[in-house]
């Protein structure tokens, strides 16, 4: 394994922050151009469901194409999209009598459903979370699904409803075999 030290840079207060969908190449070459410090080119919500593999597309050809330290720009990435979800280590939350689920973020009095990705954003973020019943049962033994107590598969049901996506596996614990493949 090899490490690249690189020298630090002067800290400066980043002023401006511009959200840039994946799926336009004209905007995504403006944003290099502007005056804002931080990009970020979105593959999420600004890009209709059609248009995400162009956008990817369109995002790799500017990260190789476009200078962007050179331009002076912070540039971020999000690409957050899921088919399926791992829950690993459920085991530990047997003996929780609550379970706190994040929701949303509240800032500045208005409340946000997405993860805040601005720093500025995320000093002032306050959880706003939903709770659960937990379980006291242990889950090690667990080897298919009728085996989890209700609480259990109640708080699995709520994170698919949540995400949106459906888990497909389900660690509980850390040998091969306290794997559930659902």
């Amino acid at each position: 394994m090899s490490y690249t030290l690189f020298p630090l840079r002067r800290a400066r207060l980043q002023r401006s922050e511009l959200a840039v969908p994946g799926s336009n190449p004209t905007m995504i070459e403006k944003a290099a151009q502007s005056a804002a410090d931080y990009i970020f080119l979105d593959c999420e919500d600004a890009v209709a469901p059609p248009d995400k593999e162009q956008a990817r597309k369109n995002i790799i050809q500017a990260l190789n194409d476009i200078d962007w330290k050179k331009a002076g720009k912070t540039i971020s990435v999000r690409i957050n999209g899921l088919d399926e979800m791992a829950v690993m280590k459920l085991d530990v939350l047997s003996g929780m009598k609550t379970l706190k689920i994040a929701t949303a973020y509240r800032i500045n009095g208005k409340l946000r459903h997405d993860y805040p990705i601005a720093i500025h954003e995320f000093t002032k973020a306050v959880p706003v979370y939903e709770t659960m019943k937990g379980w006291s049962e242990d889950v090690s033994g667990a080897r298919r699904w009728k085996d989890l107590p209700a609480a259990a598969r109640k708080y699995l049901r709520r994170l698919e409803e949540l995400m949106e996506t459906p888990i497909k596996i389900v660690s509980i614990g850390s040998k091969r075999k306290q794997t559930m493949f659902l």
